[in-house]
C-alpha cells in the first residue's frame, strides 16, 4: 500500500499458538510436613539441662535437653537384677546335673533348677525389653540421665520446657524442630480456575523477600477441596532450599503455565475498543480493510488470545490501525 497511510500501517498474518497460559496466583512459603520433627520426652523425669533456644540450627545428634528420670532408673535396676538372678539360676541348674551324674541328686531337683532357669530367663528379657522401651529413639541413656539429641539438622521452632522443669505427659512435645533443606510453595488458585490446574504443570514461584530470583518446578499435588475460608484451591510445588534462604510464611507469587489448545494470538496493539466491543482491521485484499469484532481470551504480556473472530492465515493491522479507526 504505496500511500503516505499505507507506509504507517504495520500489518501480519496471525497464526495459531499452542502456548500455555501462565496463570499467577498468590503463594507462601511452607515446611513440608515430613520434615517438622517434634520431640517428645520418652519417660517422665525432671529437665536437667536444655542446650537450645528458638531460632537455633542444629546438627543431626546435637544434644537438645537432658532428663533425670527415676522410671528409667528403677529399670536399670530391675534388669540388673534379672540378670543377677538368671546367672544364678544357671549356675544351680549345671550344679544339679554335675550331681545327678554322680548319683547324688533326684531328677526332680534337676527339673526344678530347669524351671528357675527358664523362669529366670523370661524376667530377665521382660526387664531387658522394658529398658529398650524407655530408651530414647533420639538420644542415648547413662544410667538415670537421658540425653535427647535432634534426629536431623534443622531450625528449633518452639521450646516448651525449661531447666528444671518436671515432664509429667510424655504425649506432648517438649519441642519442635524443622528442616528447610526443602520447602513448598503453596498457591491458591480461584475458584472459577480450579479445574484447570493439575499435578505436573510447569510453574515458577517467586517471592517478595527473595528479588528477582526465581524458583521453577512442577505442580506437585493439587488439593482435593478447596478452602472454606477463601474459596481457593491448595497447589503445591517443592522448592529445594539447601541455603536455608526460604523460610516459611514467606509472600510471593506462583505462575502456572497451564496447557491451552492452538489459538489465535494478536498483539494488543492490534485491538481498537468501538463502543463495547473489540475490534481489529483485517485486510481482504491489497489496501483493502475491513473491521471485524473479536473475543478477547487470556492476556498474555504483549499477546492476546483471540477466542472467535480472526481465523489462522488472515492478515491484521498491528500497528496504525487508530488511523484506519478515524479514516
Amino acid at each position: 500500500m504505496d500511500s503516505p497511510l499505507g507506509r504507517q500501517l504495520h500489518i501480519e498474518p496471525v497464526s495459531q499458538t499452542a502456548a500455555p497460559h501462565v496463570m499467577a496466583v498468590p503463594a507462601e512459603v511452607r515446611s513440608e510436613a515430613s520434615r517438622q520433627m517434634s520431640i517428645y520426652a520418652p519417660l517422665a523425669g525432671r529437665i536437667v539441662s536444655l542446650g537450645v533456644s528458638p531460632g537455633q540450627f542444629v546438627h543431626r545428634g546435637d544434644i537438645l535437653a537432658q532428663l533425670a528420670s527415676g522410671d528409667m532408673a528403677q529399670a536399670l535396676s530391675d534388669d540388673a537384677k534379672a540378670r543377677a538372678a538368671l546367672q544364678l539360676a544357671q549356675e544351680q541348674w549345671r550344679r544339679a546335673q554335675s550331681v545327678f551324674q554322680i548319683g547324688g541328686e533326684a531328677s526332680k531337683d534337676v527339673e526344678s533348677a530347669h524351671a528357675n532357669v527358664l523362669q529366670a530367663q523370661a524376667e530377665a528379657q521382660r526387664t531387658h525389653d522394658r529398658l529398650a522401651s524407655l530408651a530414647p529413639t533420639n538420644g542415648t541413656a547413662h544410667g538415670s540421665l537421658l540425653s535427647l539429641t535432634a534426629p536431623d539438622d534443622g531450625f528449633v521452632v518452639t521450646v516448651g520446657t525449661s531447666a528444671g522443669q518436671n515432664v509429667t505427659d510424655t504425649t506432648v512435645a517438649i519441642m519442635t524442630l524443622v528442616d528447610l533443606d526443602e520447602v513448598w510453595a503453596v498457591g491458591g488458585v480461584p475458584e472459577d480456575s480450579a479445574t484447570q490446574v493439575g499435578p505436573g504443570m510447569p510453574a515458577e514461584a517467586s517471592f517478595f523477600a527473595t528479588g528477582d530470583r526465581r524458583f521453577a518446578g512442577k505442580v506437585l499435588t493439587v488439593a482435593p477441596v478447596l478452602s472454606s475460608d477463601t474459596r481457593r484451591m491448595e497447589v503445591r510445588m517443592v522448592v529445594p532450599n539447601a541455603d536455608n534462604l526460604l523460610r516459611p510464611g514467606m509472600f510471593g507469587t506462583l505462575l502456572i503455565a497451564v496447557p491451552q489448545p492452538p489459538q489465535v494470538m494478536v498483539p494488543q496493539s492490534a485491538l481498537l475498543m468501538n463502543n463495547d466491543s473489540t475490534t481489529v482491521f483485517v485486510e481482504t485484499s491489497a489496501g483493502v480493510f475491513e473491521r471485524r469484532t473479536v473475543t478477547i481470551g487470556y492476556d498474555e504480556a504483549a499477546l492476546l488470545r483471540v477466542r472467535s473472530g480472526l481465523n489462522a492465515g488472515e492478515r491484521v493491522v498491528v500497528q496504525g490501525a487508530v488511523l484506519l479507526n478515524d479514516d
